[in-house]
């Protein structure tokens, strides 16, 4: 019966994790500047912003600092989950 309450307590705290990160948003540049990804905690990316006029000779190099960007802003919020279990769970979870 302990076992229980204390699943169902870690349950409630996940939950409140789960809702804090979706709260949680931040922001990441690409490595040029050019490309800003804005996500939340759970990876959910509510903005991309572009801070320069386009050319189609600039296309390759804008999908790859947008790619990059991305992917800092996917390893940021991973970071933060982490960090939210272990302060919660004592331990890291992965």
């Amino acid at each position: 019966m302990k076992e229980l309450k204390n699943f169902m307590a870690m349950q409630a705290k996940m939950k409140q994790v789960k809702e804090r990160l979706e709260d949680t948003v931040f922001s990441i540049d690409g490595p040029g500047g050019i490309v800003r990804i804005v996500m939340n905690g759970v990876q959910e990316v509510k903005e991309v912003t572009v801070s320069t006029p386009i050319r189609e000779s600039q296309k390759e190099s804008l999908e790859k600092d947008i790619k990059e960007a991305y992917n800092k802003a996917v390893a940021y919020s991973r970071q933060l989950a982490a960090q939210e279990m272990k302060d919660i769970t004592g331990f890291n979870v992965p």
